[in-house]
């Protein structure tokens, strides 16, 4: 399975004035365990950032489990990088035989189990 990310919008900083630095990482989550990361480079100083990146998946590794797709912001120097929001899809219940695409909207970190905002 391949996924692309493309784009976000409208991104707001976290603790900053200027545009973000971000990047988003992807995982199969199975069961509570996020597994199989991957990440796109960081597009820095954007709030529209274009990540125009493609991740690959095993097709093993994607059956019977949900996509859980996060923004992250960046931080300098001994800073954890912080968490914005994320979506979390059903892999099953797309068609994978055809292209799909859209703008999922950001729900909060903690949705996604995380008692934090700070990258692991």
């Amino acid at each position: 399975m391949f996924q692309a990310v493309i784009s976000a919008r409208n991104i707001v900083p976290v603790d900053c004035e200027t545009p973000p630095d971000t990047y988003v990482k992807c995982y199969l989550k199975d069961g509570d365990r996020l597994r199989h990361k991957k990440k796109t480079r960081v597009v820095r100083h954007s709030a529209e950032p274009l990540y125009k990146q493609t991740l690959k998946y095993q097709s093993v590794d994607v059956f019977g489990r949900n996509m859980v797709i996060m923004v992250w912001q960046r931080c300098v120097g001994f800073e954890h990088n912080t968490g914005l929001g994320g979506a979390e899809l059903s892999i099953d219940k797309l068609s994978l035989s055809q292209r799909i695409g859209g703008w999922y909207p950001l729900f909060p970190m903690h949705a996604f189990g995380s008692d934090s905002n700070d990258s692991p």
